[in-house]
């Protein structure tokens, strides 16, 4: 029979018992603080092995919550807080700013990789110092609240898109640069012809990417320049989409900001604004006003986008147009037209209706023609501004190959202001003249208006070649001989 055990002996017994244990724990511990060096990481099991978290990289500064998805961020972030970049990262996933977010980058990259869209049309981004937007790939980083990041602050590498910009693929470097200073004028020769300039900061070349279209520029003085499109009468309406390239030292290519354009806005903003010389200004409004009308008209003869003529916003400031009108034309309408030409060769004049303010001579010249290779054709005028003007051409250089010898010499570089300009058409054999024959843009309008739109294109043609006249014949103006309207600046 086993033997009981005292209670109070049995009492000390597990008291020691405890002790031994408890001390024995504290060595335990005592040991592992002298082992652990660095503090425990939590991991991630992946495939059956284990990782680190990744840190934050985004942050909703209204809450302090912090996030390593940008999405997960924006799905917390209400309207008019912001999403805080807290590191160099990378977006894994297309993500939309929702309305009234700010993603701000502060002084850290956020690259946008290829296949990944990082929408900013509804919120807005910002970057402070050295913060950075790098896109790379099929990306798009839209719209107008992406400027909102300064100057430089958005880098693209090849297939980045920004703006509708895609950066070729290559070594070179592009960077949004919105500061760029950028203007336009006009010529008004035969047909108008925009011209466009970026403002030199130092650039080692220049080009601009008009409607998708990589053209260079041209040094002149302290800009670059572009002649970006030659616009017949019916085409003043549409809008022309430029992009500024400045090219510096290190090749690095600066994307200035694209503007759309066109003669229709240019025209505007001049009658709008109070640029050029006071004393000329009425005479720059009937010129524009003019320009317009004449365009118009020209759209309705061809029957081109009718929807939406050229004119649509003069409204009232037709009540400008008093100097000329339609009614008063028949003093400018005159038929000049000379004629000394035995054998026929100048079939008749005619002012390109619909096309380029301008004059040709429609010429017939059959093989039977002797020498008719050998033959010279000289236009001869003095411009408005009385400065001798003079072009030749060989047989071989006129227009047309038609088999029966119709040929055309048509004058270049005739401007609106011209229109009553006397034109005479020289035909040589060597240096003896064969025929002369002597037109002008109004006597041709004199005869050819056979039916309504023609007439209605006709006095208009003619209204805005005397507005030209009497805008560029100002004497202030006097030494303008390219026909060249103010430099505006271009911000659109």
């Amino acid at each position: 029979m086993m033997k009981r055990i005292p209670r109070l002996s049995a009492l000390i017994l597990c008291a020691a018992m405890l002790a031994s244990l408890c001390i024995g724990l504290s060595g335990a511990a005592s040991a592992a603080e002298k082992t652990r060096t660095t503090p425990v990481v939590p991991r991630l099991t992946v495939g059956g092995t284990s990782a680190p978290a990744a840190p934050p990289c985004f942050r909703v500064d209204a809450t302090g919550a912090e996030y390593t998805a940008l999405n997960a961020a924006l799905a917390d972030a209400a309207s008019g807080q912001t999403v805080s970049l807290l590191r160099d990262a990378s977006v894994t996933e297309s993500a939309v700013l929702p309305a009234g977010v700010t993603l701000s980058l502060g002084a850290c990259t956020l690259t946008v990789p290829g296949g990944v869209t990082l929408n900013a049309a509804s919120g807005r981004m910002t970057a402070g110092g050295s913060g950075k937007l790098t896109v790379s790939g099929a990306v798009t980083c839209s719209s107008r609240e992406a400027d909102r990041l300064a100057d430089e602050q958005v880098e693209l590498k090849a297939g980045g898109s920004y703006d509708g910009f895609v950066a070729p693929a290559g070594a070179e470097c592009y960077r949004i640069a919105r500061s760029m200073e950028k203007s336009m004028s006009l010529n008004l020769n035969d047909a108008t012809v925009v011209n466009y300039y970026l403002a030199d900061p130092g650039f080692a070349s220049a080009y601009a990417v008009v409607d998708g279209v990589k053209t260079p520029m041209v040094k002149e003085g302290a800009n670059w320049y572009l002649a970006v499109r030659t616009c017949l009468p019916e085409e003043l309406g549409q809008e022309i989409t430029v992009r500024p390239v400045g090219v510096d030292s290190a090749g690095v290519h600066r994307l200035g900001k694209a503007n759309t354009i066109s003669v229709r806005w240019y025209a505007e903003q001049l009658l709008a604004g109070t640029t050029w010389h006071s004393s000329d200004k009425a005479a720059l409004d009937r010129t524009m006003i003019a320009l317009l009308n004449y365009g118009a008209a020209a759209q309705r003869y061809a029957g081109y986008q009718t929807d939406d003529l050229a004119n649509r916003n003069i409204g009232s400031l037709q009540s400008l147009m008093t100097v000329y009108t339609p009614e008063s034309l028949d003093a400018h309408r005159v038929d000049r037209l000379e004629k000394n030409d035995p054998q026929g060769l100048c079939a008749s004049t005619s002012c390109l209706p619909g096309g380029s303010l301008a004059l040709r001579f429609d010429l017939a010249l059959p093989e039977n023609i002797p020498d008719r290779a050998d033959l010279t054709f000289r236009v001869s005028y003095r411009n408005y501004n009385d400065l001798p003007r003079t072009i030749q051409k060989s047989f071989a250089q006129l227009s047309g190959t038609d088999a029966s010898g119709a040929r055309s010499f048509e004058v270049p570089g005739m401007a609106a202001a011209d229109a009553e300009t006397n034109v005479t058409l020289t035909v040589c054999r060597g240096s003896t003249a064969i025929a002369t024959v002597t037109d002008s843009i109004a006597g041709c309008y004199a005869r050819t208006y056979d039916t309504e739109a023609l007439r209605e294109l006709s006095d208009a043609a003619l209204i805005y070649g005397l507005s030209a006249r009497d805008l560029f014949y100002a004497p202030v103006e006097a030494e303008l001989d390219q026909y060249e309207l103010p430099v505006i600046r271009v911000s659109r």
